[in-house]
């Protein structure tokens, strides 16, 4: 009798239960192979996501002065040229630099005129509005570009950034410094003109303000 019992529960391990394993064998696998698909494309999407982070840095310092987190001369100039070759609402470029600079570093150090740099960009900052496109384009040289203005306005802004900066004063330990920018100041409206115009007319009317004294502005509306 057990014997047979043992027979009949031989038979149905051998016929029964290979009926039922290999379905869930084949479920087994179906469900790692879809839990390693689901990890591998979120894997491939992070990867996509971070290489994509990484294009939009790597474009952003390729136009951005490292030391003061504007744009560089490179990418101004771009920005410049489209502006003068679309002008259709009168654009106005501000170029200056700091007066007697090089007495600071020379005094100073090197150190402490990177730092008034740095805290100017920040005073000058506060004073442009948001569509103004603010650059380094050389050591101590910065420009301003800004689209759809009036000519009054242009030299409104250029006052208060000129006041701003005479204004102000930077203290680098213990020792506060007085600095002042002269500025040349180039209005066109509704026409096309030539960027490296522009930047040549706005050069010349900085050194005239320098000639005049200094901590001024020089304007021409072309």
């Amino acid at each position: 009798m057990d014997l047979e019992r043992i027979q009949r529960k031989w038979i149905h391990v051998e016929t029964v239960y290979p009926k039922y394993l290999l379905p869930m064998f084949i479920a087994l696998i179906l469900l790692l192979t879809a839990a390693y698909i689901f990890h591998l494309r979120r894997a491939v999407a992070q990867r996509t996501h971070d290489l994509n982070q990484l294009n939009i840095e790597l474009q952003r310092l390729a136009s951005i002065d490292a030391m003061t987190d504007i744009y560089n001369r490179r990418y101004f100039i771009e920005l410049l040229q489209q502006a003068c070759d679309d002008n259709q609402t009168g654009l106005s470029l501000l170029l200056f630099d700091i007066d007697r600079f090089k007495l600071i570093n020379d005094n100073f150090g090197h150190s402490v005129g990177d730092f008034i740099i740095c805290e100017m960009v920040k005073t000058i900052k506060r004073q442009l509005p948001p569509e103004a496109v603010f650059a380094r384009i050389g050591g101590e040289e910065f420009c301003v570009l800004i689209q759809g203005i009036t000519a009054e306005q242009s030299q409104k802004l250029a006052k208060r950034v000129q006041s701003s900066v005479t204004n102000s004063h930077y203290c680098h330990d213990n020792i506060n410094h007085a600095i002042s920018i002269s500025l040349g100041v180039v209005y066109s409206e509704d026409v096309y003109i030539d960027h490296q115009f522009l930047i040549n007319r706005a050069d010349h009317l900085m050194y005239t303000a320098k000639s005049m004294g200094r901590d001024c502005y020089q304007f021409n509306k072309l």
